[in-house]
C-alpha cells in the first residue's frame, strides 16, 4: 500500500521489520526460536495424534453400533419369527383340537343316530303287531268287551312320525335349516323323507312311519331329486348324509 503512495522509504522500513520479527521468532536457524518451534511442533505431533486417536475411536464406536444394531435386527428378527411360528402352532393345534372334537361329536351322533333308527324299527315291529291284532279282533268279534280292547290299543298306539322326528332334531341339530338353504323348495313332506333317508331307512320302513304306500315312497324320492337338481351319477343318500 505505501508503495503504491510512492512511500518507499516507509515500505522499507516495514518489509525491515517484517523480516527481523520473522527470523528472531519464526527462523528455524535461530536457537532463540528453536525452542519455541520444538514445542509448537510437539503440540502440533500431539493434537494430530489426538486427532487420530479420536478419529480411531469415533471409527471404533461406529463399528461398535453398526455390530449393536446387527445383533439387534437379528435378535428381534430371531423373536419375531418365533412368536409367528408360536401363533401358527397354537393355532394349528386349535384346528387339530376343534377337528377332533368335530369328529367325536359326529361319531356321537352317527351312534345315536344308530340306536334312534334301532328303536323306531322296534317300534314300527311293535305297532304292526298292534295293528294286526286289532285287525284280528275286529274280524272275530264284534262284542262289547272286543271293542273294549281295541279302544284302548288305539289309545296306547301313538304317533310313529312325531316320537321319531322329536328325538332326531335333537340329534340332528339345523338338518332342516341346512337342507332349506341348499333347496328352498323343499316342502315338509320333502324334509321326512330326507330325515328317514339319512338313517338309511328301508322304503317299506320308510312307507310305514309315513304312512304312505311303498310307491309314493318312490314317487317322493324321485320328486327329491328334480327338486335337489342332482344328476344320474349322484347318490341321493351320500348327497343327504353330507349335509
Amino acid at each position: 500500500m505505501l508503495s503504491k503512495i510512492n512511500d518507499y522509504k516507509n515500505a522499507y522500513l516495514n518489509l525491515h521489520e517484517s523480516k527481523l520479527i520473522n527470523d528472531t521468532y519464526l527462523n528455524p536457524r535461530n536457537e532463540d526460536t528453536q525452542g519455541f518451534l520444538t514445542i509448537k511442533n510437539r503440540y502440533k505431533d500431539q493434537l494430530q495424534n489426538k486427532n487420530n486417536q479420536l478419529r480411531d475411536q469415533s471409527l471404533k464406536i461406529e463399528k461398535q453400533n453398526q455390530a449393536l444394531f446387527r445383533f439387534r435386527f437379528f435378535f428381534f428378527g430371531i423373536v419375531l419369527i418365533a412368536i409367528i411360528l408360536g401363533l401358527i402352532f397354537r393355532s394349528k393345534m386349535k384346528t387339530i383340537k376343534h377337528e377332533k372334537e368335530e369328529e367325536i361329536t359326529k361319531k356321537q351322533i352317527e351312534l345315536k343316530n344308530k340306536e334312534l333308527t334301532a328303536n323306531m324299527l322296534k317300534l314300527i315291529e311293535k305297532e304292526e303287531i298292534i295293528q294286526t291284532l286289532k285287525s284280528h279282533l275286529e274280524n272275530a268279534n264284534t262284542d262289547h268287551n272286543t271293542k273294549k280292547v281295541i279302544q284302548q290299543l288305539e289309545k296306547k298306539s301313538v304317533s310313529l312320525w312325531d316320537s321319531f322326528n322329536n328325538q332326531f332334531m335333537e340329534l340332528n341339530e339345523h338338518f332342516y335349516d341346512r337342507l332349506q338353504e341348499k333347496s328352498p323348495d323343499l316342502s315338509a313332506a320333502d324334509l321326512k323323507v330326507c330325515a328317514l333317508i339319512k338313517l338309511n331307512f328301508s322304503g317299506k320302513e320308510m312307507a310305514h312311519l309315513l304312512g304312505i304306500s311303498l310307491g309314493s315312497v318312490h314317487v317322493a324320492r324321485h320328486r327329491l331329486r328334480k327338486k335337489m337338481n342332482l344328476e344320474r351319477d349322484i347318490n341321493l343318500t351320500n348327497f343327504i348324509n353330507s349335509i
